[in-house]
């Protein structure tokens, strides 16, 4: 009996994690769909975990084009996650989990670590007029780490400050307000 008991126990505070997961006030009934979403959200935490630990965050790199004159005028780095059993993860599946398990700071790190090292080798490729642009994790920005983070991995990386663009967007400069 008590056996059942605690079963339930810890089916009820699945169902109050996943609702606090999926928004304020929303009402959450244990499920089986539920119990295997939170078991492949947990394996994906898990192995999210060791791709950061094996630096295999990767990025996308993707033009920036003058309209006028159709000249590149920057490259800017996308995160993207290739799993070798479950393909291309999206940021959007896999972002939610970094910044919910406290590892958004190290995702950010392990593709800002990437891309200064792949930029000698982008600049050679397309040039030095070229900008080159990173938009750093929110979660590394409002921990105050990101400052520290660029000038050491620049120095390391032995580039100046001004071979990239940093990208901030307005919704993280809205929530440090």
């Amino acid at each position: 009996l008590l056996a059942h008991f605690d079963k339930h126990v810890v089916d009820a505070r699945a169902a109050l994690a996943e609702s606090r997961r999926t928004g304020a006030g929303a009402l959450q009934f244990y499920s089986d769909t539920l119990r295997i979403q939170l078991g492949m959200r947990m394996d994906l935490e898990r192995e999210l975990h060791k791709a950061i630990s094996a630096n295999e965050i990767q990025l996308r790199y993707v033009g920036r084009h003058d309209l006028a004159s159709g000249r590149l005028i920057a490259i800017q780095a996308y995160l993207r996650w290739s799993h070798p059993l479950r393909g291309d993860v999206a940021p959007a599946e896999f972002l939610p989990i970094a910044a919910s398990t406290g590892m958004a700071n190290a995702v950010s790190r392990c593709a800002l670590s990437r891309f200064l090292s792949e930029l000698p080798a982008l600049r050679a490729a397309v040039g030095d007029s070229v900008t080159f642009s990173f938009g750093p994790l929110r979660h590394h920005l409002i921990s105050g780490a990101l400052v520290k983070d660029l000038r050491s991995l620049l120095q390391s990386n032995g580039l100046a400050s001004d071979a990239l663009e940093v990208r901030i967007a307005e919704k993280t400069l809205a929530s440090l307000g």
